[in-house]
């Protein structure tokens, strides 16, 4: 009898110790798959880089090869730097879990961005003029005695980026417009804009400085790549402390985790209500579906 249970705890170690030995290989075989897979990517991303001078932004660092690799691997990584007169400049790339179509989507689509930001109030188109956006976002400072800011942007699309990658690159990018506070006053006589009072309006700072893009690189593996860079001065009287705390970095940052859990959440659902043409990377407005084709795979 105890010679039959000694058998069978040999022959019950014997497989614990083979099933080990397969896990730990399954565990190195995946290690190694996921390696390459990554290495695929940073290659396929490089592949790419003699592109990159019809950016819109030629003048941003590149991020490092490790850089890259890092998120690829799931980490977001931030840079601020200096540009021109001491202004700071924030930039960022992350992978988001979301094919490029959808991404290209929730960028271009601003006058859904209240649904996005908390502390937006308003975002509604003011006009379109061929390919460029005119947008106003009224943006509720949730700070004691600092003044609400808004906005006027012009935005567009680099169709060049776009053309000479063949369809592997796509830049969206925006700058503050210079007649803002005349294009605020029409949006509120012809009632584009709704959803904040006239006299916040009047109270509201508008931002001195906001400019910036969007790069997207869809992926072979179906996920996106997105570079983002933004310099802003918020203008008005904000105190030197607060200033400094207010990075770039850290608004780039939360912008793009917002945008990617709307587009993970909500974004199929805000697509069914017979959605307005979107502008595609090609300079033209196409219904939403049409994007899919377009961005294809890499």
């Amino acid at each position: 009898m105890q010679y039959t249970l000694a058998c069978n705890w040999d022959k019950a170690l014997l497989k614990g110790k083979a099933l080990l030995s397969i896990l730990i290989l399954l565990s190195l075989a995946t290690s190694a798959g996921t390696a390459a897979s990554i290495d695929e990517m940073l290659s396929y991303i490089q592949s790419l880089d003699t592109v990159r001078s019809k950016r819109v932004y030629q003048n941003i660092p590149l991020f490092s090869k490790e850089e890259y690799r890092r998120t690829l691997g799931g980490e977001c990584v931030i840079k601020r730097w200096e540009v021109e007169d001491g202004e700071k400049a924030g930039g960022l790339i992350k992978v988001m879990d979301l094919p490029a179509w959808k991404v290209w989507t929730i960028i271009v689509d601003r006058s859904h961005y209240k649904s996005i930001f908390p502390e937006m109030k308003e975002s509604a188109i003011l006009k379109r003029v061929k390919a460029s956006t005119v947008s106003y976002h009224y943006i509720d400072v949730p700070i004691p005695f600092v003044a609400d800011r808004q906005q006027v942007l012009v935005s567009t699309t680099n169709t060049e980026l776009w053309e000479k990658s063949g369809g592997k690159m796509a830049e969206y990018y925006w700058r503050q417009d210079d007649s803002a506070l005349e294009l605020i006053g029409t949006g509120v006589k012809q009632r584009l804009i709704q959803e904040v009072s006239p006299g916040k309006i009047k109270e509201a700072v508008v931002v001195k400085k906001n400019e910036g893009a969007w790069l997207l690189i869809p992926l072979p593996d179906g996920r996106t790549l997105v570079e983002g860079y933004a310099i802003s001065d918020p203008g008005g009287s904000i105190p030197k402390s607060l200033v400094d705390l207010l990075k770039p970095t850290d608004s780039l940052k939360d912008t793009i985790n917002l945008m990617e859990r709307w587009g993970l959440e909500e974004l199929d659902d805000h697509l069914k209500d017979n959605h307005e043409k979107i502008l595609a990377p090609t300079g033209k407005f196409v219904d939403p579906d049409q994007l899919v084709p377009l961005f294809g795979n890499p």
